[in-house]
This record gives structure tokens, sequence and C-alpha cells, in this order.
């Protein structure tokens, strides 16, 4: 059966009298699973690059692995239901031309945390809201009353600003970083929609001149 697919059936029985019909029911199949393996080249386009052997379409949801050899370039129009980034302890998945893909669903990129450790990060899936990211990841821990583990930082004093709290204003920006850790050696999981174009990120000068910025593509390397 093809995935994501309305099917119409209709049970009957056939004997010496004629045959007798009951009525149509319908049914639709799931979306189907995409998983990239890259187990001949970085092309998106290419079938044995997939488990299963078939490139997805709209009527798949995508996953790509992390700790892989090779990691997929779009280099044709593509296009997917839901998209999700997996990430190990050691490797976060990767995508290079996601300007060219269509993305009917939503975007999941994991990042792998070392516990009870600063990192700086920024989203490589900007605009997701800021108490939303924190509110889905309660291993983002909490210090006092509602103090969480995670900050921007302050150009012009020279210093980080005070813990987000899980009402924290504002959004996760394109290249924005952010200070961040887990209570545990943990994921977290950032939601959105992947930054396709080019991104300026602002600095400012009014103190030392010390900016927190990150990545904002899904990829580790050139976009």
């Amino acid at each position: 059966l093809m995935p994501n697919t309305t099917y119409y059936v209709q049970a009957y029985a056939t004997n010496s009298v004629g045959t007798s019909y009951g009525g149509v029911e319908s049914f639709t199949t799931s979306f189907g699973n995409a998983i990239w393996n890259g187990s001949v080249s970085n092309d998106w386009g290419t079938s044995e690059n997939w488990s299963g052997g078939v490139v997805p379409d709209a009527d798949f949801n995508v996953f790509i692995p992390g700790d892989l050899s090779n990691y997929p370039t779009i280099t044709a129009s593509a296009e997917c239901n839901n998209l999700i980034i997996e990430s190990t302890e050691s490797s976060t998945g990767s995508l290079l031309g996601q300007g060219n893909l269509t993305i009917n669903g939503i975007v999941v990129v994991e990042r792998f945390m070392t516990g009870n450790e600063w990192h700086m990060i920024a989203s490589p899936v900007p605009g997701q809201i800021i108490s939303e990211f924190l509110t889905t990841n309660t291993n983002i821990p909490t210090k006092n009353t509602d103090d969480r583990g995670m900050m921007d930082y302050n150009e012009t004093l020279n210093n980080w600003n005070a813990f987000f709290t899980s009402s924290q204003p504002g959004n996760l920006a394109s290249g924005k970083g952010f200070s961040l850790r887990t209570d545990d050696d943990d994921f977290v999981v950032f939601t959105g929609a992947l930054e396709t174009g080019t991104v300026l990120t602002s600095v400012t000068t009014n103190g030392d001149g010390w900016n927190c910025i990150g990545n904002p593509y899904s990829s580790a390397g050139l976009r």
C-alpha cells in the first residue's frame, strides 16, 4: 500500500444464489518513514542512500540520524512531510541545500548536551518561542523559584544577563547565541522552520565588543 493514501474497500460474498455486497468502507494509510543512511553518497535524490531504497516525497516523514559518514545534500527540489534531524552523544545529523526542500509538516532537531556544564548554542531552526522551548525541554534545570539554566549575553555590560524564566519573552532568533545547560547528559529539542537564506546577525560595540552569535543552519559545515 502507498503511504498517505485513501483506499476504499467493499466486502462481498458469492454463492449459488448470487453475490451480496457489503457497504463501502475507507481507510487512509499513515505517512511513510524514510531513513537516511548515506550508503553510497551525499545525494538526497539517490535511492540507495535511503533505507528501503525509496527517495522520499510529500508522503514521507524523513529521519536523518547522527554518526554517519555521508549527510544529505539537496541539489534539486525535494519535499517531505515531517523532518527530524537526530543526534547522538558524538554527532548531530546534518542537512545541506535545505533551501531546495519543501517541508509540509514540522521540523525537529536534536542536540546532545553534556550535563551540568554550560554550552554556547544557537538554534538550527530559529523562530521558536523561548518559553515554549523551555517548557518542552524539562531537562533545562530550574534554580530558585523559576530561573532556568539559559541566558543570553549583554555586550554593553560585558556579562551574561539574568537567568531566563519559563515565561521568558522573545524567540530563538537566527544566529543569536545563548548559554544553556541540562541537568544530565541529555538531548535538547528544537522545533521550528529551517533557516534557508543568508543571515546577517547584528553585533554591538557599546562595551568590550563581545557578542554571542552562533550557526543558524542545520549543518555544522557550510550551508
